[in-house]
């Protein structure tokens, strides 16, 4: 732990350097190279999560306590469309298959999951897609997986279609709750879970909810759970629930954070905010 004297030092580590802030609340970074947690004091918020940023090699994980602290120029973040755009340079520009992002993001949650049994609860866009690769690793990983398809396997294509069809290769467990009544039910019948998986909605989320998707978040059993981008529901631009929203206990962000999760209204719904690296470089954002 960095001790009050470090204020204003500059710390080398892992190939980079963090200018130690002010002393307050703490906040934690931790590393992706297995570095163990380490604790920064708040001050350093610009500089933690801007440097760790442009350095690529860190989860940056925010707790509620220090939202209030890294807004704005504290901590970049993108709009829906910023983020669109990023995506679409790094895969239409820069040649990076969109499968392997999709893989990536799939990996970042499933880092934050330590037992099983395992329920993901996917939508029929890339928000499912990543789930899919969530419940097809959580299974090699030996937890007891299942998913809940709040559509019909055929609606899925693209990139979510490839991990959907690879999970079920792989003899994973799905059911198909493409109605209110089925998706009601399929959630509610996840409700001894040790964690759920909210691959529901994602960004593009506007408006009322509605149907099977509003059905099953409001069957949402009392579970430890781990958001995908957003929790669904939310409007990732402005933070505000579209109707209802799923509760998050960790919310797992790609690549930048979105402008609505850095706002007081996306609070109650996100837990701790995991901002994750997926192989999108800084440039696609700029």
């Amino acid at each position: 732990m960095l001790k009050e004297g470090n204020a204003g030092k500059v710390i080398p580590t892992h190939e980079q350097l963090l200018l130690i802030g002010s002393v307050g609340t703490a906040m934690t970074l931790s590393c992706q190279r297995q570095l163990g947690p380490m604790v920064y004091l708040p001050g350093v918020a610009a500089c933690c999560v801007a440097m760790a940023a442009r350095a690529r090699r860190v989860r940056v994980n925010i707790f509620p306590a220090t939202y209030g602290r890294i807004r704005g120029e504290l901590m970049k973040s993108l709009t829906v469309a910023q983020m669109r755009e990023a995506d679409r340079r790094c895969i239409e520009d820069l040649g990076m298959p969109g499968v392997v992002l999709m893989n990536n993001a799939g990996a970042a949650v499933f880092a934050e999951i330590a037992s099983g049994p395992v329920g993901v609860v996917c939508g029929k866009g890339n928000n499912g897609g990543d789930g899919f690769v969530v419940a097809r690793l959580a299974m090699l990983a030996g937890f007891e997986t299942q998913v809940v398809l709040v559509a019909r396997p055929e609606e899925i294509s693209g990139d979510a279609r490839v991990f959907m069809s690879v999970y079920r290769n792989l003899g994973g467990v799905l059911k198909s709750a493409p109605d209110e009544a089925a998706a009601a039910a399929a959630v509610r019948g996840l409700a001894e879970c040790a964690v759920l998986v909210d691959a529901l909605l994602g960004t593009g989320t506007r408006g009322e909810v509605r149907g099977p998707v509003r059905t099953a978040i409001e069957a949402w059993p009392p579970v430890y759970t781990v958001a995908v981008d957003v929790p669904s529901g939310m409007n990732a631009d402005t933070g505000e629930a579209c109707g209802l929203c799923i509760r998050a206990d960790v919310t797992v962000t790609f690549a930048f954070a979105k402008r609505g999760l850095t706002v007081p209204a996306a609070q109650p719904f996100l837990g701790r905010l995991v901002v994750a690296d997926i192989g999108i470089p800084p440039s696609c954002a700029d």
